[in-house]
């Protein structure tokens, strides 16, 4: 085998661990040959993509839905022939380098869920005659802006609900409110919630969920996963009376950030708040949005 090793590697722009829109990716394809080789081509693929995939258990079949979403294909010649015959290069060590322009356009970040995907990566081609091509890859991590243009995420949102019993036994009403909608991983996100119990014997608990909801879409079907990510429970209110209780909810250090522009996923946060009581509580939901801190360059998976 001629070709004993093929790498290909990038380098982050500086101060700065993440590729973001608009960047310049440099790098360098690396080739080992155990002797002269001819080689017919030599490339290089920048590539970010959006992909979904789950399958539905019917009575009779079972149905796939599948999707692809691509944000860019950008291809780099690195070994141009400049007549007709191929390009013979020495054994031994052989460095290309290149550069890439990432589109300044809204990216959403890497990403990885229940049922798709969103990646980033660089593949390196050599192309011989009557050979197979010997392929290498890696991934790169591009950045968020955290530009969610049609939503205003650091003013106070409240939200309320009531349900009415049956045969005249009262009614339950709840009304919450946070200080705004987008928080960082790590920060406390405090709740305020109004609670009455106009019920004639039935105590009610306030419940605090804060979770995930991830959403797939492949043409008109839609898929949805949710996971609860903090649970909390608040102080009992007894039928008749009146209160206000406030509670602080910890969102995780580790979680990835809210990401709504793309076409065939979606990752979005909400917060529940709910009465622990009879059949007629009612229940309150907000979106949350998560913004993103900055990450490490992701281990390699190729």
């Amino acid at each position: 085998m001629s070709i004993t090793k093929i790498t290909v590697e990038y380098d982050c722009p500086k101060e700065k661990s993440n590729i973001s829109r608009g960047d310049t990716l440099t790098g360098r394809v690396l080739l080992e040959l155990s002797k002269d080789t001819k080689i017919e081509c030599l490339s290089v693929r920048a590539q970010g993509k959006a992909s979904v995939f789950w399958s539905e258990h019917h009575i009779y079949a079972i149905v796939s839905y599948k999707a692809k979403e691509h944000f860019f294909s950008i291809d780099k010649i690195l070994l141009e022939r400049s007549r007709p015959e191929s390009k013979v290069l020495t054994a031994g060590s052989h460095v290309f380098p290149f550069d890439i322009h990432i589109p300044d356009k809204e990216l959403p970040e890497w990403w990885v869920g229940r049922h798709g995907k969103v990646t980033y990566s660089l593949e390196a081609r050599a192309s011989r005659s009557l050979r197979l091509d010997r392929k290498a890859k890696t991934v790169f991590f591009v950045e968020s802006s955290d530009n969610y243009p049609n939503l205003d995420i650091m003013k106070p949102q409240q939200e309320q609900n009531e349900r009415k019993g049956m045969f005249s036994s009262g009614k339950m009403a709840i009304s919450v409110a946070t200080k705004k909608m987008a928080y960082l991983p790590g920060e406390g996100l405090e709740v305020t919630t109004q609670i009455t119990n106009s019920s004639k014997d039935s105590k009610a608990t306030p419940r605090y969920v804060f979770y995930e909801k991830q959403s797939f879409f492949c043409k008109n079907k839609r898929k949805v996963h949710t996971k609860n990510i903090v649970e909390e429970k608040g102080d009992p209110v007894q039928a008749g009376e009146q209160q206000t209780q406030t509670k602080v909810l910890q969102i995780p250090e580790i979680l990835h950030s809210s990401m709504l522009n793309c076409n065939i996923v979606k990752q979005e946060y909400r917060l529940k708040v709910y009465l622990d009581g009879p059949l007629y509580s009612p229940e309150v939901k907000l979106p949350i949005i998560v913004l993103s801190k900055p990450k490490r360059r992701p281990e390699q998976l190729y």
